[in-house]
């Protein structure tokens, strides 16, 4: 049991603590958090409070931003690519699940009705906005959310620069 848990501390990325992601990296996968929280919002709650079906809108929502969701995937591929080998395809594979369940887990934490009132309504509301509010929305996320790895310190915004 505890060669087994050494190996998955060891074989996961997340545990690489000397990698760190670019802000291009950090904003790439914050794409894909966001795609897969809004696909586990459609496939858990399947309707929006006023009784819609989500799955017209996440799809939507998926073609209409299919290029920086490519762009995510392949920037992401390139640093698996680049930090473990291979052509980044099965890493890419890897987060795309752990991204799912770890969506899904919140839904089992809070329970699908009590998951479904808090945030059915956010794949409409994602969905409605503009591009430039969309990448406001991953920006946010990209300096506030959880990631696989930290922002590289050299990538961290200069404060004293933001001020002026």
């Amino acid at each position: 049991m505890i060669f087994l848990l050494s190996f998955l501390l060891e074989t996961s990325p997340t545990r690489a603590t000397s990698l760190c992601y670019n802000v291009r990296q950090m904003t790439a996968e914050q794409w894909l958090r966001l795609h897969s929280e809004l696909m586990v919002i459609t496939v858990s709650c399947g309707q929006n409070s006023s009784g819609e079906s989500l799955v017209p809108l996440y799809q939507n929502f998926t073609q209409e931003n299919i290029a920086s969701l490519q762009k995510a995937e392949a920037t992401l591929m390139k640093f698996y690519k680049d930090h473990y080998g291979g052509n980044g395809l099965q890493a890419l594979d890897k987060l795309r699940t752990r991204l799912g369940n770890e969506y899904g887990l919140k839904v089992a934490e809070l329970s699908t009705p009590r998951y479904c009132q808090q945030f059915q309504d956010k794949v409409e509301s994602i969905y409605h906005l503009t591009p430039t509010q969309l990448n406001i929305v991953v920006q946010r996320m990209t300096h506030n959310e959880k990631s696989e790895f930290y922002l590289c310190p050299k990538q961290q915004p200069d404060i004293a620069k933001t001020r002026q």
